[in-house]
């Protein structure tokens, strides 16, 4: 084999790894690995009102997010805002509201000298009692501000 196949070769496996680390960097990817660990083993819907964090962008996404939950999901739930969870409110009861779905919006990721702005919402649950924050879904991925929908039937369809 030439010197010019071997280069060749090289620089198309440093091209392969490249854009690989590149599109790792560009989408979260990094709760797939462990889809299982992001329901916490103790949640129960039967057992207790989930509070869930209003829709992070707007109330026309609050609204839809809100219809869909009243549509779907079988059990109490709640929608607080993020003082309202974290803080001393109506929720301070942590046995009827042990267990929060919080959002995370992913936003504006730079891939060379391109910005690409996009938007992923993702769930993760935070477990008031235990003052502990659980990792994301991974479920948000590529769904934008409807996400929810993907999550809340993840967790309709376990229980």
């Amino acid at each position: 084999m030439n010197n010019f196949k071997k280069f060749g070769i090289a620089f198309f496996v440093l091209l392969f790894f490249v854009a690989i680390t590149s599109f790792r960097n560009f989408h979260p990817f990094e709760n797939f690995k462990s889809r299982k660990d992001w329901i916490p083993d103790d949640f129960n819907p039967k057992n207790v009102t989930l509070l869930i964090e209003k829709h992070t962008w707007n109330e026309k996404y609050n609204e839809g997010m809100i219809k869909y939950l009243e549509k779907e999901y079988p059990w109490k739930f709640e929608i607080a805002s993020i003082e309202e969870i974290q803080g001393n409110s109506k929720f301070t009861d942590k046995k009827t509201y042990q267990f929060a779905l919080m959002w995370s919006d992913n936003a504006s990721r730079q891939m060379g000298d391109h910005v690409i702005t996009y938007h992923d919402l993702d769930g993760h649950f935070f477990d008031r009692a235990a003052d502990k924050v659980y990792p994301k879904s991974g479920y948000g991925l590529n769904r934008g501000q409807t996400a929810y929908k993907k999550i809340i039937s993840v967790l309709v369809k376990k229980f």
